[in-house]
């Protein structure tokens, strides 16, 4: 983008008109207000970015004036003067649009998306590696005047792709029919200088008008992080749901996805091999949070899955050693979204869940499988998103296995023997007393998420129906559970309520906080079960699964486990069925209650 030609005389007055208007709006509300009402902040940026597009004092000398300007007027020194009344009133107007930000009206539109994207293609080569221009004086202003408007413009795209749908829309869009922006790739754009955008060649050439050491290393990091704003855009971008069709494309088999998702998963892949430049950690983030989307979409979208499954993301995201322990402190938002992408993949998936728990992860030291990773995270992590979204990966991998598999394809009979062989194999290294243990938390931290319970009741339940089961999933139930899902612990000193688990070693215990009504707190699973099954709060078709879950066990425990289990629930179920009578959830507490007599 060339600069806008225009005399000496009228960018002074222009410089004049943006200076007046700022600071009529920083001393005077009804202007600032009036400003807003009329969108002026879109006039301005556009304005701004015709008169000094950034890094554009690189390539354009002779072309700042009007075609019948005098030759003496494009002289080397009037050129500089140019550029510096130009640099002064795009910082000017930047400070200006910053001042018309408020929390009620978008500052911008999808008509400003070709402005906002020059500085992000100013620092992404071809643009980047322009050769160094004339020795101005003022480099340094130019300098520092494009990397702020860079800076500006990233944030802009990351608050506009937040807030505003259109942007949103329009991005995916253009990102198919580049005559959405005129023929300026604002999407492509951004992807670009994600993948390419580095720091600028003058930032590094010593001269008396160049920057210093300090100010390089401060942009360095500040760079990095304009990066990260055009990241999260574009994850917010991908995960419009309106927008997959635009970005999805599964027609060309050298690119599975298209030419927007293949490109994610390339940036996995050069993580993952250590080819990325500048914060590649961040740029992994992005990308994980992007195929979280995509994953997501897969229930409605089956192509989405084949086409990331065939690129072998799951094990790419457990290689970039994002679930290790030296990676918890900084990275929680991203092994939330690298769980979520692996949960929705191995959700009805038998190959993926097969992956996952069988294949060995070499990258990791000692080699581990994903299912160890797994359960090493949400044991170690603090972070109840973590223990609990973690948890749904091994509920996913169970529904997965014990439900029946449809298959589109022939397969001979060697062929289902062998995976029969295999699905077996992998369903016993499922079959552990951590991955029990890992449900029955689930079940005891959830008391404000029925969903959560139900989950962790339904994948119990179809552990308990494998061989032992029983006993494996009553020894998880009536276990302590582990201290950090005992609200309690970290309160004050608890009072012990009589509860029908008394006969328990630990029974329900409610903490006092002086409120008028008491939230109990739990010892193991079955408490949560208890107070669950007690509850109307609980939808009572949560409940139904309860007393069904219940009947379950009953037929394959035995020992000390079953009869405490009876214990704690039988007045409840009785309860159930004096209150609820023939519906369904009397029903089922009745047949529960049937079958004990009948032992």
């Amino acid at each position: 983008m060339d600069p806008f030609p225009m005399s000496i005389a009228h960018l002074q007055v222009v410089n004049t008109a943006v200076g007046v208007l700022l600071n009529a709006t920083l001393t005077y509300e009804p202007v600032r207000n009036r400003l807003i009402s009329l969108e002026v902040a879109k006039t301005i940026f556009r304005l701004s970015t015709a008169l000094y597009p950034p890094a554009a004092w690189k390539r354009s000398t002779s072309n700042l004036h009007l075609p019948d300007a005098f030759p003496t007027d494009i002289t080397f020194d009037r050129i500089a003067e140019s550029w510096t009344i130009r640099a002064g009133l795009s910082s000017w107007a930047g400070r200006l649009i910053s001042e018309l930000q408020d929390d009620v009206h978008p500052l911008f539109s999808q008509e400003v998306l070709p402005y906002l994207v020059q500085s992000l293609i100013a620092f992404t080569p071809p643009l980047l590696a322009a050769p160094p221009p004339p020795h101005f004086a003022q480099r340094t202003t130019l300098l520092n005047t494009d990397f702020d408007l860079l800076s500006e413009s990233c944030s802009h795209l990351e608050s506009s792709a937040l807030d505003v749908a259109d942007v949103r829309l329009s991005l995916a869009r253009g990102f198919t029919f580049p005559a959405e922006h005129h023929d300026i790739p604002c999407f492509s754009a951004m992807l670009d200088f994600v993948e390419k955008g580095n720091y600028p060649p003058l930032w590094y050439v010593q001269s008396e008008n160049g920057l210093e050491g300090g100010d390089v290393s401060k942009k360095e990091k500040a760079f990095d992080d304009c990066k990260v704003a055009v990241i999260k855009a574009v994850v917010e971008v991908s995960g419009d749901e309106r927008n997959l069709d635009l970005l999805w494309d599964d027609s060309d088999d050298a690119q599975p996805g298209g030419e927007f998702v293949s490109p994610m998963i390339d940036w996995i892949r050069a993580f993952v091999s250590g080819e990325t430049s500048g914060n590649g950690r961040d740029d992994l983030h992005g990308v994980i949070g992007l195929l979280k989307h995509l994953a997501q979409s897969s229930s409605q979208m089956p192509s989405n899955r084949a086409a990331l499954s065939a690129a072998g993301v799951i094990q790419l995201i457990l290689k970039s050693g994002v679930w290790d322990d030296r990676s918890d402190f900084m990275l929680e938002i991203v092994q939330v979204n690298a769980i979520g992408a692996i949960k929705h993949l191995c959700n009805n998936s038998v190959d993926n869940a097969c992956n996952f728990i069988l294949e060995l992860v070499n990258s990791q030291d000692p080699p581990s499988t994903g299912l160890s990773q797994l359960l090493a995270l949400v044991k170690r992590s603090d972070t109840v998103a973590i223990k609990s979204e973690g948890t749904r990966i091994v509920v996913n991998l169970i529904r997965s296995l014990w439900t029946n598999e449809r298959r589109d394809e022939l397969l001979s009979e060697e062929e289902l023997q062998a995976r029969q062989q295999k699905r077996v194999k992998v369903m016993d290294a499922l079959f552990t007393p951590a991955c029990a243990d890992t449900l029955a938390a689930l079940i005891g931290r959830s008391a404000k998420h029925p969903i959560l319970i139900n989950e962790g009741v339904v994948a119990s339940s179809l552990l308990n129906i494998h061989r032992d089961g029983g006993i494996l999933v009553l020894n998880a139930l009536t276990v302590l559970l582990p201290v950090e899902v005992t609200p309690s612990s970290t309160g004050p000193a608890s009072t012990i309520a009589s509860t029908s688990s008394e006969t328990m070693e630990s029974p329900i215990v409610f903490s006092p906080t002086g409120a008028s009504s008491k939230i109990p707190s739990v010892r193991h699973a079955l408490d949560q079960l208890v107070v669950s099954l007690k509850s109307e709060s609980t939808p009572a078709k949560v409940r139904t699964k309860l007393c069904a879950f219940l009947g379950q066990i009953s037929k394959r425990g035995t020992g000390d486990g079953l009869q405490r289990l009876k214990d704690a629930t039988r007045p409840i179920l009785k309860e159930l069925v004096s209150v609820h009578g023939q519906s369904m959830l009397g029903s089922a507490a009745k047949k529960v209650l049937d079958v004990w007599m009948s032992e």
